[in-house]
């Protein structure tokens, strides 16, 4: 029962290990789909009501 906790604990510790890994290369590389970069632009150019009013 022992050693079954500690594997858990290993695949556990390697698989959290992996992902902080992954998401710190996806920051450092400022990787984003490119829908997302497409929305962000779109999401400029628009203008309010305000700025039509006037």
């Amino acid at each position: 029962m022992l050693d079954m906790i500690k594997k858990i604990n290993k695949v556990l510790r390697v698989v959290f290990i992996g992902f902080v890994a992954v998401y710190g290369i996806v920051k450092i590389f400022d990787i984003v789909p490119k829908e997302k970069k497409q929305k962000a632009a779109a999401a400029e150019e628009r203008t309010s009501e305000f700025d039509e009013l006037w």
